[in-house]
Order: C-alpha cells, then sequence, then structure tokens
C-alpha cells in the first residue's frame, strides 16, 4: 500500500498549476464498491465502473471537466495513509453542469417543465442523470440507452405511472405510460411489428423540453398537435379536409377537435382546452337554470357524444373581454368546424339553401341531432337512431299542420311512407334494416329530385336503391330499362316509377299486384290495352293476384326486349317462362298471342276479320231488331189502349201452350244464362267498377269462374235434352226431316214467316191490319234461334278456354285467341238480344206489360190467345184438338205470385245488366 501511495504522490507532484487527480488516478479510489457515509448519514456508493466508462461518450473526457471542483484539500504525504471514508477533495461535490458542453439542450431542458421544477427546488425533479446516467451514459441510438426511443415509454414511466413515488405531493400527468403505450397503435406498431418509424415519447413531446399540453408552446398542445403529428403524419390536413375545417387549427385551435381528441395518445381522457378566460365552469355560472340565461343541464352534457369538448369550443367567437358576457356577441353555433363534410352537403341542401335564404322553419344542425344532449347516431336514445328518423322527419314532412315552404307531396311523406313496407318494417315490427329517410335521401345533402345532384333525381335513384337491393340493382341494369351511356335523356323507368316513392307496396300483396300493370301502361300503353284484353289482363283486374302480370312474364327487372335470346319472352324461352303458371304446357300452347290486336292484320289476319264478323253480327242484328222494336212500340201502345176498351171478353178458360218439361227447360236457361251473363259481362267488362262488385259479391274470380263452368254444365245439359227431344218429337210426327223441320209447328223459318214479317211492318206503320199469328211468331223463332246458334258458338270457344292445354295439343296456339274473340262477342249478343229484343217482344212491349208469365205457368188466356195466334186458334179448333189444350183451372194464386216474383226478378237483373253495358260502352 506504501509503494502506491508513493506512486499516486509522484504523479500528483507533476500537476500544475495545483494538486489534482488524473482520470486513472481517481479511478484508484473509486474502483472499490465500498460504500461511504454521506452528509445526510445515508451509505453512498463511490465506484465507478470502469469499463462502462470507456464505452460512454463522455470516454475521453477527463474526470475534472465533469467535476472540476474535484481538487486536493488536504497536503499528500508518500508515507501517509488513505482512508476512502474520508475524501481527499471537496466532497460532495457541487451538482454536475451538463449545460456546459450541452448548451441548446440545457436551454431547453430549463424552458420544459422538468427543467422549471428543478428550478423551482422540487426535489424529484428529473435531471440529467435520472434519464441519461451518470458515468454509464450510452449514445441514444445504443440498444441498451435509457433514451433509446425504444426504451423512452419505460424511462418516461418510472414518474408517470400510478404509484410512483414522485407523485406524492407533484402535479405528474399521464398515467400507467409504461403500461398503456404498448397498447396503442403507435406502441403497438413499435414493439409488435418492428415498424422503427413508430412515435414514442420523444417524438412527441420532445427530448428535453417537455410541456403541459395546455401550455401555448407545448409542442402536444391545441395549437401545435398537428404540427406534431403531421412530422410522421405528412397528410393530416388533407385527409381532414372533408372533416375539419383545417385553417381553424391556426386561427381558432380550441374551436376544432385535436387529434389527440380522436386517436387518443395513451389511455388517459383529457378536458379539451378552451379559450383562455372561458372555461367551462364560467358558462355554468350564468346557464345553470336559475338566471335569464337558458339553462343547459350540466348531466346532459356530460351523457352526451361532445362530453370531452368545452363550451368555447363550439361556442367559438366567445370573447373573454366582455367581463359581463362574454357570449353577447355569440353567433349561431357552426358545427361545420369540426364536420365540414356535413357542412357542406347542408349548405347546398334544400335545408341549407332556405336557411341561407332566411326561412324561419329550415331546419338546422340542432333542430336534428339537439344541442347539448347529442348522442351518436347508433344511440338509441338519439333523435337520429335509424327508427326515430321518421318521427324526427316528421315533424316538418308529416305533421299536423307542417311549415308553408313544404311541398304538397313533402307535406305528407311520412304519413305515405308509414303505409309503405319500409315504414311497417321499421315502425310497427322494429326492423332496422329497411330504409328510412335519410337512407334515400341521405342524412345531410337532401336536394329536390329535380336537381341532378339529388340522390332522388330520376337518374340517380337506381344507385340509391341499389344501396340495399345490390342483387336487384344488378338485374336492372342489365335491363332495357337501365339508362346507360347511350339511353341518357331517354325516357326509362326507375324504381319509383314502378314502386313510387313514398307509398311503395309489399310486392307480394294485393296493391302492389293491382298497380303493376299500370305501372307498365304508363309508357306501354298500347300493350297494356291488348293485355287488358286476355284473360290475364281481365281476371287481374277483377282482383285475382295470381294472374299472370307484366313482371311475372318479362320479369321484374331484367326486363329484355323479345329479340334477345336471353329474354324470358324470347322464343326459346317461352315454354319455361309460361311453365311457371301453366305445369301442362305444349309447345303450340306458346302460339298464344299475349298482346294480340284483333283491330291490326298483323298478328293474325283470321283473328282479325273474325273480329269484324263478330261486330258486324252485333250490329246488324241490333240495328235491324232495334228499328223492329221502334216502330213495334207506338203500335203496341195503341193497340193496347184500344184492346181495353173494346177487347174480347175473358172466357175463363185458358189454353195450355207449355208442356211441363219446356217450363223447366226455360228456367234452366233462365239460371244458366243469368249466371253466365253476370259472371261472363264481369269478365269482358273487368275495367268497369261495378263489374268488379259483381266479381266480389260472387265470392270473387275463383268462385265467379265456378259459377260460370257449372251454368255453362248446365247449358250443355238442357241443350243435348232439347236435341234427344227433337229427335223423339220427330218421330213421334212420323214425318220426314223436310216435312218435320219446315212444317207448319216448326221453329225453322220458313216462306209463311217472309209474309208475316212484312204484313207485320205494314201494321207497324198503319199501312194494314194486325196479321194472323201461327202457333210460332217470326219473332219467336229468332229468339229460338239466338239460343239455338248461341250455345254451340259459345260452347265450343269456351270449351276450347277451359281446356285450351287439350286442344292445343293439335291447334295452334292462336287459336285461343281466336276463341276469346268469338266466345267473347257472342255472349254480348246473346245477352243484348235476350235482355232487349226478347224482353220487349215477350215482356215489356205496351200489351204484355209488364211480364207475359206464361213460361212459369204455361197457360194462356183463351181470348188472348185467339186474338194473338188467331191462326193457331183456327188450326186448333179446326183439327179437334182445342179442347185437348183447353183447361178451366188457373195457376193457383201463390205459384202465380211466385211466378211473378222470380220473373221480375229476372228481369230487372237483366234489364240492369243491360244498363251496365250500355254505361261501360259509353265510357270506353
Amino acid at each position: 500500500m506504501k509503494a502506491r501511495i508513493l506512486a499516486i504522490a509522484a504523479l500528483l507532484s507533476m500537476l500544475l498549476p495545483s494538486p489534482s487527480f488524473g482520470q486513472e488516478d481517481c479511478l484508484e479510489c473509486h474502483e472499490t464498491k465500498k460504500e461511504i457515509i454521506s452528509q445526510t448519514g445515508a451509505p453512498r456508493s463511490i465506484y465507478v465502473d470502469e469499463d462502462a466508462l470507456k464505452e460512454s461518450p463522455h470516454a475521453g473526457l477527463k474526470c475534472l471537466e465533469c467535476h472540476p471542483d474535484a481538487k486536493l484539500t488536504v497536503e499528500l504525504d508518500l508515507d501517509m495513509e488513505i482512508d476512502i471514508s474520508k475524501p481527499l477533495h471537496k466532497y460532495p461535490f457541487d451538482k454536475v453542469s451538463c449545460g456546459g458542453c450541452h448548451k441548446s439542450e440545457n436551454f431547453e431542458y430549463k424552458k420544459g417543465a422538468h427543467g422549471k421544477a428543478q428550478a423551482m427546488g422540487a426535489p424529484d425533479a428529473p435531471t440529467c442523470r435520472q434519464c441519461h446516467g451518470d458515468h454509464a451514459i450510452k449514445k441514444a441510438n445504443a440498444p441498451n440507452s435509457m433514451v433509446n426511443r425504444a426504451n423512452s415509454p419505460f424511462l418516461c414511466g418510472k414518474c408517470h405511472s400510478e404509484g410512483a413515488p414522485i407523485r406524492r405531493g407533484n402535479d405528474v400527468t399521464e398515467l400507467n405510460v409504461a403500461d398503456n403505450f404498448p397498447e396503442k397503435i403507435h406502441g403497438k406498431s413499435f414493439f409488435e411489428k418492428g415498424l422503427a418509424v413508430a412515435a414514442t415519447c420523444v417524438d412527441c413531446h420532445g427530448a428535453h423540453r417537455q410541456l403541459k399540453s395546455t401550455e401555448p408552446d407545448s409542442a402536444v398542445s391545441r395549437r401545435h398537435i398537428m404540427d406534431t403529428c403531421s412530422s410522421c403524419h405528412l397528410k393530416i390536413g388533407p385527409m381532414h379536409e372533408n372533416t375539419l375545417q383545417v385553417a381553424l387549427w391556426k386561427e381558432k385551435p380550441w374551436a376544432l377537435p385535436s387529434c389527440v381528441t380522436c386517436h387518443k395518445p395513451h389511455s388517459a381522457q383529457r378536458e379539451a382546452p378552451a379559450p383562455e378566460g372561458v372555461a367551462d365552469t364560467l358558462c355554468a355560472q350564468c346557464h345553470d337554470g336559475e338566471g335569464t340565461a337558458p339553462h343547459v343541464p350540466q348531466e346532459k352534457i356530460k351523457n352526451s357524444v361532445h362530453k370531452a369538448i368545452a363550451c368555447a369550443s363550439c361556442h367559438s367567437d366567445v370573447d373573454p373581454k366582455l367581463e359581463d358576457r362574454p357570449c353577447a356577441k355569440a353567433h349561431r353555433v357552426d358545427c361545420a368546424h369540426c364536420h365540414s363534410a356535413f357542412g357542406a352537403q347542408y349548405a347546398q341542401s334544400v335545408h341549407g339553401q332556405a336557411l341561407e335564404a332566411g326561412t324561419r322553419d329550415a331546419p338546422h344542425c340542432s333542430t336534428c341531432h339537439g344541442a347539448h344532449d347529442i348522442q351518436l347516431h347508433l344511440d338509441e336514445t338519439s333523435p337520429t337512431f335509424k327508427s326515430a328518423i321518421p318521427s324526427l322527419c316528421g315533424r316538418c314532412h308529416g305533421g299536423p299542420a307542417p311549415p308553408a315552404s313544404i311541398s304538397t307531396m313533402g307535406a305528407k311523406a311520412v304519413a305515405d311512407y308509414s303505409t309503405s313496407v319500409h315504414g311497417k318494417e321499421v315502425l310497427a315490427k322494429g326492423h332496422m334494416a329497411p330504409a328510412v329517410c335519410t337512407d334515400c335521401h341521405s342524412s345531410h345533402g337532401m336536394r329536390k329530385s329535380s336537381d341532378p345532384a339529388s340522390t332522388v333525381y330520376k337518374d340517380n335513384i337506381p344507385t340509391t336503391c341499389g344501396g340495399c337491393h345490390k342483387d336487384i340493382y344488378t338485374d336492372y341494369s342489365h335491363s332495357a330499362h337501365f339508362a346507360d351511356d347511350g339511353k341518357k335523356g331517354a325516357k326509362l323507368p326507375t324504381c319509383a316509377d314502378c314502386h313510387s316513392a313514398h307509398t311503395i307496396s309489399k310486392v307480394t300483396g294485393h296493391k302492389f299486384s293491382q298497380e303493376i300493370n299500370y305501372q307498365c301502361g304508363g309508357c306501354h300503353q298500347k300493350l297494356a290495352q291488348t293485355y287488358q284484353e286476355t284473360i290475364h289482363g281481365k281476371i287481374h283486374k277483377l282482383g285475382y293476384d295470381k294472374a299472370a302480370k307484366c313482371s311475372d312474364c318479362h320479369m321484374a327487372h331484367i326486363i329484355l326486349p323479345a329479340s334477345d335470346p336471353r329474354s324470358s319472352v324470347a322464343k326459346e324461352n317461352l315454354a319455361s317462362t309460361c311453365g311457371k303458371c301453366h305445369k301442362q304446357i305444349s309447345r303450340n300452347f306458346t302460339g298464344f298471342i299475349p298482346h294480340a290486336d284483333y283491330h291490326s292484320m298483323e298478328d293474325r289476319p283470321f283473328i282479325y276479320y273474325t273480329y269484324w264478323f263478330m261486330t258486324l253480327l252485333l250490329f246488324g242484328v241490333f240495328g235491324f231488331f232495334g228499328v223492329h222494336t221502334l216502330l213495334w212500340l207506338p203500335r203496341s201502345l195503341t193497340h193496347a189502349l184500344f184492346s181495353r176498351k173494346v177487347g174480347p171478353t175473358p172466357t175463363g178458360r185458358y189454353i195450355r201452350r207449355f208442356e211441363l218439361r219446356h217450363r223447366i227447360t226455360h228456367i234452366l236457361v233462365i239460371i244458366s244464362f243469368l249466371s253466365l251473363a253476370l259472371t261472363g259481362m264481369a269478365l269482358k267488362y273487368s275495367y268497369q267498377p261495378w263489374a268488379q262488385t259483381v266479381a266480389w259479391m260472387l265470392g270473387g274470380v275463383a268462385a265467379a269462374g265456378f259459377i260460370h263452368r257449372v251454368a255453362a254444365i248446365i247449358t250443355f245439359g238442357y241443350f243435348i235434352y232439347h236435341i234427344r227431344a227433337l229427335v223423339q218429337l220427330k218421330r213421334k210426327s212420323g214425318l220426314s226431316w223436310l216435312g218435320f223441320t219446315f212444317g207448319p209447328d216448326s221453329m225453322m223459318f220458313n216462306l209463311n214467316d217472309i209474309r208475316q214479317f212484312w204484313r207485320t211492318v205494314k201494321w207497324f206503320t198503319w199501312l194494314g191490319p194486325r196479321p194472323d199469328y201461327g202457333r210460332f211468331t217470326y219473332w219467336e223463332k229468332f229468339d229460338y234461334f239466338a239460343v239455338f246458334w248461341g250455345v254451340p258458338i259459345i260452347g265450343i270457344s269456351g270449351l276450347v278456354l277451359w281446356f285450351p292445354f287439350f286442344f292445343t295439343q293439335w291447334l295452334p296456339g292462336w287459336i285461343i285467341n281466336l276463341a276469346m274473340v268469338i266466345h267473347s262477342d257472342e255472349a254480348l249478343l246473346a245477352v243484348g238480344f235476350i235482355f232487349t229484343i226478347h224482353f220487349f217482344n215477350t215482356h215489356l212491349r205496351p200489351d204484355s206489360f209488364p211480364m207475359d208469365p206464361v213460361i212459369f205457368t204455361g197457360l194462356t188466356p183463351e181470348e188472348k190467345y185467339m186474338e194473338e195466334r188467331s191462326m193457331e186458334y183456327a188450326a186448333l179448333k179446326e183439327s179437334g184438338r182445342l179442347e185437348e189444350v183447353l183447361t178451366d183451372t188457373p195457376w193457383p194464386p201463390k205459384w202465380r205470385a211466385l211466378a211473378y216474383a222470380a220473373g221480375a226478378l229476372f228481369l230487372g237483373t237483366g234489364i240492369l245488366l243491360i244498363i251496365l253495358i250500355i254505361k261501360a260502352a259509353l265510357s270506353g
């Protein structure tokens, strides 16, 4: 030990101008790991790790450069013993001043929160040594350096953590940094993904000049935070231009949310700063509900989405210089400061334009979102929650007293919406998927439908609806209705044209089913008219929703021309299209013409000529017998008046004109004919309200069709029975077919009928006496042949319509169209003739009015028979058969009353039906 002391003394003698130690000499004492007792009485190590010192940035420095006060305080004697507990130099040293070399860093440190705390004598204020170490200092980029970017969260976390000793009595913000930072985006990017560019503490807060976020010069203050974040995130401004008015970050930083408002750097929630002198507590002093200022409940703000935003952030034009009332000159809050994209949309919307024009009732942000209790639109309590939107919009667009500035359609929009398929699903069932007002009109950019930028502008509607109905939009975009570049400006239907805007019906419902054909007919007028003439169109009009509609054949959305092979109505696809309803379809059946125009020769000339033949026959018959009736009416009236004065005296006897089988047959004719007429004419004039009422009263289309077919079976039955009776009567007569057919008692026309007709015309015109008629007059024969001719014509055509698949096995499909023309027009001829000409000839002419009951009773008074059928009466008398048909027993009064009641019902029904047919013909 003595030798060592001598060596040290020799070295010290060389130091000039004063005795001091060199680095190696200092280590002679400081290499020991023993501890000494400090002045405070606490043990303290004087150990200096020589290896660590050599690896530090300060390895080239001498101890005295950092510790200039390390001067000897004793005279060294080569023989003296040195006690390390008694230092040879000043002890304790003054604190090392790193600022002597690191001037700029020292300047920044003193300006920062740490330096200020240290200057104020805070014992725990961090110094250079606490962050960088003392002798084992490492370069900042060294992996094991305490100030390496990767280690800074843990270094800072020594103080900024819950329970840290330094927090006792000190205001240290940001808790659990070391724990929370690695869980955030920057920490995860740095530690988990190894991204060296990810920010750590020093990148945001600086290395030496850390300031509180509330201080104006802080790198993380409201004014500078965007610049700080922009050092890495270069496009913050452009990225937020559609959201925020970014210029205000410089002009009024408190008026916008800062980066850290939305993107929390740590887990701590900090209150947003306000302009100096306008703290929230100041606002609450007036707006507490006790004074005249509007009451702003603090609990509403605390529960709102803006709970972390200061009052002055929204009311950014408050002036703290106005001491009595800083908000005296404040204007309406401009939400566009933060919500610039929505603000721009609103400014261009009808609402924004109305507000700009000074419209009193124009809605603004707080009208819909509220003022201080704003909630996210995903919150069920929010007025902008999806299911609440109809009620919200309904304040103006559906209330009992809508603003005068709203159009009639807009005023009832919500009322209409509530009846739509969307409204029922949302309002009645609580489903969230269906569209509400904002899904179609947008939330902030509502524009008039005439505005090309509107979401409900004609060309934009498919895209708007396609937001929910994606598959349908795909089909529609491939259809003939889609307005592609080559069809811009063309009149093409969009979703709203077919489904409407606010009264959208369920496509499987009755309302939509009854509307869709009219929707298509708005553009396809001729096709709609021809469709209405088909069995599909007629029964659909009567309310039968299962009948094929436009969309059933042409598809609902992927509508293509028939010339397109992909079209559902292309020739090669007709079998599958028709087969959706008609399972027994044949190839011939597809030859049916669904839109046949009977007024044109283009479809089938044969159908065209048949139609006009039936039309001319109709006009010919009614023209001829119309004139006949008009001539008969005044002559019959005169005859009736004369007969009552000087007519024959009643004999009290009756001639049995019809047997029981005749009367039963006629009753069957009446019942079946009325049934066929009611159901058939309701179908023919299906577009008339009365026809729809008749169908409804009969139980609907299916029931009416059943009644029609049952009546047809009855008709075939009595017709076959009548043919059989004629054959039997011919056999019984012993006459040949020629003699039987053209004999005096036959219903067939003969030469005598021509003579009788001519004499009758002369009588009508007062040019001759009333003719003597036989058993059957010429008009009765015509009545008979109206049925005898009509049954097979109407019957055969009806069978084709009843069994189309059977007949089209060997007949072409257009035979169905031909059968429809014949069946319809022949039926109209029969109904019109029976209920007008026949009714007049038999019952309504003055000399028979109000009804001739002979068809029910079978009896005619003898005196009447003698007058009206004098030729037949004379023949009966001459042949001796008169007594065979005479009877003294009249029909019982109760049966006679029943006959009159039934006759009146049948007559009334027929006449009413004729009136309705005439009304339909006149109305088109």
